[in-house]
């Protein structure tokens, strides 16, 4: 089995999960996942159709584990919500209900960049529900992302130039 690394750090997407000493087979590691990093989240289903979105975004479209463990962080928060509204499946997940979780988001004071952020993720789950026929509708067709503020930059005035050209 592959074995994966990142910077010393535990892994824990990939065939074997590895740290400084131990090697951790892929039972295992989704063992530890479905029990430890979905805490909160409504039903065994949920936790495994996330598993298996991870995992499809690691082997599938090849995207780096710190973009996975992101994504993890992203889902979970979302799911958490889910558990909250008492949402027992994503077929039950619509439009008003993901507007109600983005004034959620709002209502922490998630930046607009972390919510951009955020609702990508759900664009590249809810996608990949459609085209593996566990939902019928992508509930974030409808969703734009918030605009993000954009600051000019700084500039020199001609004086400052000329100092700094003469040091």
């Amino acid at each position: 089995k592959e074995t994966l690394k990142a910077n010393n750090e535990s892994i824990l997407i990939g065939e074997v999960w590895e740290d400084a000493s131990n090697k951790i087979s892929y039972n295992e590691r989704r063992k530890y996942l479905l029990g430890n990093q979905l805490n909160g989240v409504t039903g065994y289903v949920f936790k495994n159709i996330i598993l298996d979105f991870l995992t499809y975004l690691q082997y599938q479209r090849n995207y780096s584990i710190h973009t996975i463990k992101n994504y993890q962080n992203d889902l979970n928060l979302f799911l958490n919500f889910l558990s909250e509204e008492s949402v027992s499946s994503f077929e039950n997940v619509n439009y008003e209900l993901i507007r109600k979780y983005l004034k959620h988001l709002h209502n922490l004071k998630y930046t607009a960049k972390s919510v951009s952020r955020i609702i990508s993720s759900l664009r590249s789950l809810f996608k990949y529900l459609v085209n593996n026929n566990i939902i019928l509708e992508n509930p974030m067709l409808l969703v734009s992302t918030p605009k993000i503020e954009r600051k000019l930059p700084k500039y020199l005035e001609y004086d400052e130039i000329e100092r700094l050209l003469k040091s």
